[in-house]
């Protein structure tokens, strides 16, 4: 969980700077061309040279570029790069590597630059290198073309609505040398799970997210002592036969006990027992009692449930089709709280996928995918 917060708060920082404040703002002046400085307001930067292989040691935006923006294809293997810990914002805006080239951190022990796509941005290039942390929003996606680890030494985190097209590795390549470099809003990809790996009818696959488990009701939970509100979701899967989901709980109380809860019709019952918040399950109700927990000081819980043997009298064996609600009941001091709740529908095999294949065909031949989130 903490590598979600971190994700969150890299993220969510690098929005709070608005594009006129960026100390390197893109203005495609002259080209299409990144190493052209004339393309660039460099005003309020020390930088004065940007160069293939060179590190920029500023924060850079590419924001609502009314043309591509072009790494040029250049002699040998380079990259845009930008140096370690800084920022790239790509927002509304196409940037495609023209060559072999890419984008990429400083060459060494680098913890490398945070790259965040949003607003529609896409981006291009044969590889990402040396430490880079490339995050899609929704509605994005990205392009590697490279057949020899694309994503070297770097990691992407992706969002319901983005999606990676990989041109030339096979599903089986992507999952063998890239499913562990992969997140989804900050959790470890899983194949079947929170993310799909299909072929793209050649050399290369697309992987695209999985739409998010259940649907949050009964919310937002009643403050807690913590000045939060409470919250549940689920990861994992809803296959039955799977039976991996897992139940995580966040905006809790820090150091207090607490546990999940289960049932199958969903409700308001404010009050319940004394407590602050109040109860969305209604009839038989489930208590993971034995798997009671700390919040811990970052107020959390998790559970992986066990679908065959829910805690309800008696103990009840998930079948496909069955919808169950989910909450979590926590101390608050001298009372309780709860989170808001979440419903999941099990299922015995996925939905069809959340996506389709349609558009214009792109530069490999191979049309572009497009997410058909209603059909998620």
């Amino acid at each position: 969980m903490r590598t979600l917060h971190l994700r969150a708060a890299l993220t969510a920082a690098a929005a709070l700077i608005p594009a006129a404040q960026a100390d390197i703002v893109w203005t495609g002046a002259v080209s299409s061309d990144v190493f052209d400085e004339a393309n660039w307001d460099l005003s309020n930067s020390t930088v004065t040279t940007i160069d293939p292989n060179v590190g920029i040691e500023d924060d850079v935006v590419i924001a609502n570029a009314a043309a591509e923006v072009w790494i040029p294809d250049v002699s040998g293997q380079q990259r845009f790069q930008v140096g370690d810990g800084f920022t790239v914002t790509i927002d509304n805006a196409t940037v495609r590597a023209l060559g072999n080239d890419g984008l990429g951190g400083q060459p060494g022990a680098s913890p490398g630059p945070l790259v965040t796509l949003r607003n529609g941005a896409s981006f291009e290039a044969f590889f990402i290198v040396n430490g880079t942390h490339m995050v899609f929003e929704p509605g994005t996606h990205g392009v590697f073309n490279g057949g020899f680890v694309p994503i070297n030494a770097s990691t992407v985190d992706l969002a319901p609505g983005s999606y990676l097209h990989f041109t030339d590795e096979t599903p089986n390549a992507y999952i063998s040398e890239h499913l562990n470099k992969t997140t989804v809003l900050g959790v470890p990809a899983v194949v079947g799970g929170n993310v799909q790996v299909a072929s793209d009818g050649g050399a290369g696959c697309f992987v695209t997210v999985i739409a998010p488990i259940g649907t949050n009701v009964c919310g937002p939970a009643t403050p807690n002592s913590s000045f939060q509100s409470a919250s549940i979701r689920a990861t994992g899967t809803d296959l039955v036969a799977l039976n991996n989901l897992a139940l995580l709980a966040d905006g809790c109380p820090p150091n207090e006990f607490g546990y999940f809860l289960c049932g199958q019709a969903s409700g308001y019952l404010p009050g319940v027992g004394g407590s602050q918040g109040a109860l969305c399950i209604l009839g038989r109700i489930g208590r993971f009692a034995a798997q009671v927990q700390s919040t811990g000081p970052n107020g959390e819980l998790g559970l992986l449930i066990d679908n065959t043997t829910l805690p309800v009298w008696p103990r009840h064996a998930v079948s496909p089709g069955e919808t169950w609600v989910f909450q979590a009941w926590f101390a608050d001091g001298a009372s309780s709280n709860f989170t808001d709740a979440l419903v999941v529908q099990f299922q015995q095999t996925r939905p069809a996928p959340c996506a389709g294949i349609s558009g214009s065909p792109d530069r490999t031949g191979v049309q572009a995918l497009v997410l058909r989130r209603a059909a998620c």
